[in-house]
């Protein structure tokens, strides 16, 4: 069936169930109110013909008709709106990008599963908070520059976007001094004590990682020893190796001239 066949009541039901199938909840109501038509020519009292109000560009601008106008109902807000008959094409929105102005962190994606009014939130935690200690006691293997929470939250459908099934988020973060020249890496240090690590680009002013899911991450990188000292409990044998070797050829020489 053809889409103009279908009766315009049916679109509207068609149309508010795709939304709210998106936001999994009935969150939006859409209803028509009335024909814009009607509603101008009532307000000039049947003076003015359909013509001329089809003709008046600075007001409607260069509709071939008069189009309906809707209602659309959001969380209890009432919205009116247009639907126009136009040969542009729909362009849909490739998923979100969105920024925290307080940290300038960032974050993208392409997933078609993520509300497109989620708006980033993040906790960034100083290095003397309870938050940074606790994870650089814990994990004494690792330098940390940055440890900070970090949240997607969707008024419309009410509630957090903590994961993807489809796709990746990309983290942006501004780059730093103390980032230059480092092998940085993303941790994620689960409940279960296990350590995800993610490997972080720097690139155009800003380091960036990738991953699927939200919670506490830390931009660090792995400890190396500044030094060739022998560690405690490791002896070297490589002199006394060296020593016997030779105590062993001059043995067998001596043996020889006898």
């Amino acid at each position: 069936m053809k889409i103009h066949q279908i009766q315009p009541k049916i679109i509207l039901v068609l149309l508010k169930k795709r939304i709210n199938d998106y936001y999994g909840k009935e969150v939006v109501d859409i209803k028509f109110k009335e024909s814009l038509k009607d509603a101008v020519e009532k307000d000039c009292n049947y003076q003015c013909s359909y013509e001329d109000l089809a003709e008046d560009e600075y007001a409607y601008g260069k509709f071939k008709m008069l189009p309906n106008m809707y209602t659309v109902t959001i969380n209890n807000k009432e919205y009116s709106f247009l639907i126009v008959k136009d040969n542009t094409k729909l362009s849909y929105p490739k998923g979100i990008d969105t920024v925290d102005y307080t940290t300038n962190i960032a974050i993208e994606s392409t997933s078609n599963s993520i509300p497109l009014d989620s708006k980033i939130e993040i906790n960034l935690y100083t290095k003397d908070s309870e938050e940074f200690k606790t994870i650089e006691d814990t994990h004494k293997e690792y330098n940390f520059y940055d440890v900070f929470d970090i949240k997607l939250f969707s008024q419309t459908a009410d509630k957090y976007i903590t994961k993807l099934d489809d796709g990746y988020f990309r983290v942006k973060l501004p780059s730093k001094k103390e980032y230059e020249g480092k092998e940085l890496y993303a941790y994620y240090f689960n409940e279960n004590g296990e350590t995800e690590k993610y490997k972080v680009t720097q690139e155009d002013g800003y380091i960036y990682f990738d991953t699927t899911h939200f919670s506490v991450y830390s931009i660090g990188e792995e400890k190396r020893a500044l030094d060739s000292t022998p560690k405690t409990g490791i002896k070297d044998y490589s002199s006394l190796a060296l020593i016997i070797t030779l105590i062993s050829f001059c043995g067998i020489v001596k043996l020889r001239k006898n």
